[in-house]
């Protein structure tokens, strides 16, 4: 005689089956214009600290492996520090203030150029307006006739 196993019935949580779960992706999560990956939280350098460090490198002092060990820096992010501070890049940022005034400064050239194209238009216009009054023209009409008379006395 032959036994048969059933298979217990699969476990259920309130009538639903169990369902397996995947492990997910951690996505990257902000918070106030900090980016936390895998629960670390993106650091910023001042533009003093990586000039400071670029000068040590340049000097001598420590190997730019040295010093990626020391602060925990990627080597490539110390090689990129270098590459803008050769190319004259390594600047801080400009602030929200600076970006406002940029924009409003690029505004107000604009509006300089257009107030300028329209001060040459009336003063071709004006120019022409005064070509065509002081016009010596040889026909006679009612409005130089007298003009005609005076020359003619």
């Amino acid at each position: 005689m032959e036994i048969i196993k059933k298979k217990p019935p699969p476990a259920t949580f309130l009538g639903f089956p169990q369902v397996r779960q995947f492990p997910q992706p951690a996505a990257p999560v902000l918070w106030a214009g900090v980016e936390a990956l895998k629960g670390k939280e993106r650091r910023k350098f001042e533009v003093a600290f990586k000039k400071q460090l670029i000068a040590q490198i340049e000097a001598g002092v420590m190997t730019g492996m040295q010093a990626a060990r020391t602060h925990q820096i990627a080597p490539s992010m110390i090689e990129r520090w270098r590459r803008q501070y050769r190319e004259q890049k390594l600047e801080n940022p400009p602030t929200s203030r600076e970006r406002q005034l940029e924009a409003e400064n690029q505004k107000l050239k604009a509006k300089i150029g257009e107030l300028v194209m329209q001060n040459d238009q009336l003063k071709k216009l004006q120019h022409y307006a005064q070509r065509l009054k002081n016009a010596d023209t040889s026909v006679i009409t009612a409005k130089n006739l007298d003009q005609f008379r005076k020359d003619s006395k």
